[in-house]
């Protein structure tokens, strides 16, 4: 029993011994860390350092137990816990290159949210949110109207052909022209051809045949006694030329001359000109036509009245030129002639109308 304890005593003792020894021949740095539990601060695991141990005796080493809060020293905590990484700082990506096609749009490809013009998608490579960025154009000035070429120069109308002058306009010391180039006064019914040739008299000037409101042609022209039926003396006046188209029977009443100018002057304005072929007949040229009418030898053998019967020998009846029942004088005359006074009482005759006021 004695020899089993110094036995352990022995082994004991020899332990330590042992022990001594290890502890005195591991070499150690002060200056650098001894394996993963004594790390350079801040801790990089990447970058440990293995333990210079030289082992004696067989491969049995023995950690340096470093005194407490020696700075190679870790916490039992920190050494449980992983370790939290630096923030590392976003990396920025150069500017997405700008494609030719943006370029033509005079653009920059960039990200949509620094664009301050107008966005452009799907002509930048890259993800979606690089887009074209054109800048927001200045406002442009109109463009000037390009010049008309300048029209040519119509060539100058040929001075108006003069009219022939009339006697009674020369009485009126007046030109038959045009009532548009007058510069004076317009006398109407004294010149020869279309209505609106008149006879244009000086400033000042009176008028005569035709200077009264009511009666345009005749007002002032001078009358003769001529024999009608019954042997009745009728005062009449000459048919002005332009009024008139026949050879003989050139006269009428002045009332009838009158209605005759009112109604001329209104067909006229319609584009209609009224012209008398026969106005007044004496009791020897109504003795004429009967003659004619009997005979069938003259004068296209028309109906005529017995003499001294007829209308127009008392200077109220005329025959007008009207051509035919559908010609348009015949419709104007038709239509409008009972404004003035003027019926038409031969049913067979178109031409013949009668002043009956």
């Amino acid at each position: 029993m004695k020899a089993l304890v110094t036995l352990v005593v022995i082994c004991c003792a020899a332990s330590f011994v042992v022990a001594d020894n290890v502890e005195t021949d591991i070499e150690t740095e002060t200056d650098k860390p001894i394996g993963r539990l004594i790390p350079e601060t801040p801790y990089n695991p990447k970058a440990t350092i293995k333990p210079l141990i030289r082992p004696r005796g067989g491969y049995h080493a023995k950690v340096v137990i470093v005194p407490k809060g020696d700075p190679r020293a870790r916490s039992p905590t920190s050494a449980t816990q992983p370790m939290t990484p630096k923030p590392m700082g976003v990396l920025k990506a150069g500017a997405p290159a700008t494609s030719s096609a943006c370029a033509a749009k005079k653009g920059t490809c960039k990200a949509t949210s620094s664009c301050k013009g107008t966005v452009v998608r799907g002509i930048c490579a890259g993800p979606s949110t690089i887009t074209c960025c054109v800048p927001k154009s200045a406002p442009q000035k109109p463009k000037p109207k390009p010049k008309q070429p300048a029209k040519p120069k119509q060539p100058a109308k040929p001075a108006p052909s003069k009219q022939p002058n009339s006697a009674a306009c020369q009485a009126q010391k007046g030109t038959c022209m045009q009532s548009s180039n007058c510069k004076g006064v317009v006398i109407r019914g004294l010149c020869a051809g279309p209505a609106t040739v008149t006879c244009c008299a000086p400033k000042g000037a009176k008028p005569a045949g035709g200077g009264t409101a009511d009666c345009p042609v005749y007002g002032n022209a001078p009358t003769q006694s001529i024999e009608g039926n019954g042997g009745k003396k009728y005062a009449v006046v000459r048919i002005a030329p332009q009024d008139f188209t026949g050879s003989a029977d050139n006269t009428m009443t002045k009332p009838t001359a009158c209605a005759f100018a009112r109604m001329s002057a209104a067909a006229s304005k319609a584009g209609i000109r009224l012209t008398i072929n026969s106005g007044f007949r004496t009791l020897a040229r109504q003795q004429y036509f009967w003659n004619c009418y009997i005979t069938k030898s003259c004068n296209n053998g028309n109906l005529a009245a017995h003499p001294g019967t007829s209308n127009h020998g008392l200077g109220r009846a005329l025959d007008i030129n009207v051509g035919s029942g559908s010609s348009p004088t015949y419709r104007w005359l038709a239509a409008n002639a009972s404004k003035f006074g003027f019926r038409r009482t031969v049913p067979t005759e178109v031409w013949h109308w009668e002043y009956l006021p």
